[in-house]
């Protein structure tokens, strides 16, 4: 391995997304090339505020590990979980019911998508966990919604 090919497999890693919406982003996962990110540019994580590097190194870990179980979660990683969530339907379906037999599958595949990586985030509590997944409309049934 050249240096070259060991700087581009640390740096390949992280982007500077800027604009719109890219600094709402934390990090990322692009399945076109299976590739995870952690996005520097970001004003979410709250970098700014950090003041030692070691603040900064767990929070990109915490953001590279997320993205990690994202890509752990989707196809082809995934391919028997994903056959387990698509909706069975008879060869003469309509193409109304392939549509909304296809939302569903999207909604509950976003749904599983951010419970299982806010489940696997290194460093955050339980509180937020839930509270990341309070804004997918996923909450605990024994939690007080109130």
């Amino acid at each position: 391995m050249t240096a070259f090919d060991t700087a581009w497999a640390i740096v390949k890693d992280f982007r500077f997304q800027g604009g719109f919406p890219g600094i709402l982003m934390a990090g990322g996962y692009d399945p076109t090339k299976d590739e995870v990110f952690a996005n520097l540019s970001n004003r979410v994580s709250g970098f700014r505020n950090m003041t030692t590097d070691q603040e900064r190194m767990d929070k990109i870990m915490q953001i590279l590990a997320h993205e990690s179980a994202h890509q752990a979660l989707s196809p082809p990683h995934s391919d028997d979980i994903w056959d387990e969530v698509r909706v069975k339907l008879p060869d003469d379906a309509s193409d109304e019911e392939k549509r909304n037999a296809q939302a569903k599958v999207d909604n509950d595949w976003e749904r599983f998508q951010e419970y299982g990586a806010w489940s696997a985030t290194p460093g955050i509590d339980e509180d937020e966990k839930w509270d990341m997944l309070s804004l997918y409309g996923i909450y605990p049934k024994d939690r007080d919604l109130v």
